[in-house]
């Protein structure tokens, strides 16, 4: 199977200001309520990400767009996407985190199309073009995928992606240490 390489490039800009060098992460839990089978795609709420929140050495950005923006304004992350005016300014942001987190949406596809590592949540049974039975996928090789064992079940995929984004934290930490 062939892999795709990234195939789109942001234009260059400076880093956020006020960034620090903690683990920089995007988050998106909802896609739009227009999609037929957004439910199934979108967690249930913002507070399902609780479990990441609290590991050490991540400063997560709200990526979200639309209706389930304001979900996370009492768990003090930035909201970067207010300013978005289009997907242009999205990439021009993206290109500075280290990892994005998205339930399926045209952001998971922005990230893996920037060659930006990307952790794809999926519902299960997830779409044919996630080849629902891997953890990574050829359109987008800087894509992790994180499907359900079974339906609605979120809280088993969070805890998946939060242990594993607590180990990445520990391995930028260590690296940190060594310089």
């Amino acid at each position: 199977i062939l892999s795709l390489p990234a195939y789109l490039h942001a234009r260059p800009g400076p880093r956020p200001p006020g960034w620090d060098d903690r683990l920089q992460v995007g988050l998106v839990w909802s896609g739009g309520p227009h999609a037929k089978h957004d439910a199934l795609r979108s967690l249930p709420r913002f507070q399902a990400l609780a479990p990441l929140l609290d590991i050490p050495g991540v400063a997560f950005h709200s990526l979200q767009k639309g209706q389930h923006e304001d979900e996370c304004l009492g768990f003090g992350i930035p909201q970067p996407a207010k300013t978005f005016k289009d997907f242009d300014d999205t990439a021009a942001f993206v290109q500075h985190l280290d990892l994005v987190i998205s339930v399926d949406t045209a952001m998971a596809h922005l990230a893996g199309a920037l060659g930006k590592p990307v952790w794809i949540l999926l519902p299960t049974p997830a779409e044919w073009r996630w080849y629902p039975y891997a953890e990574t996928t050829p359109w987008y090789p800087s894509a992790r995928l994180f499907i359900q064992a079974q339906q609605d079940g979120w809280e088993e995929v969070i805890a998946k992606v939060a242990a594993n984004l607590r180990e990445l934290a520990e391995r930028k930490a260590k690296k940190d240490e060594c310089r």
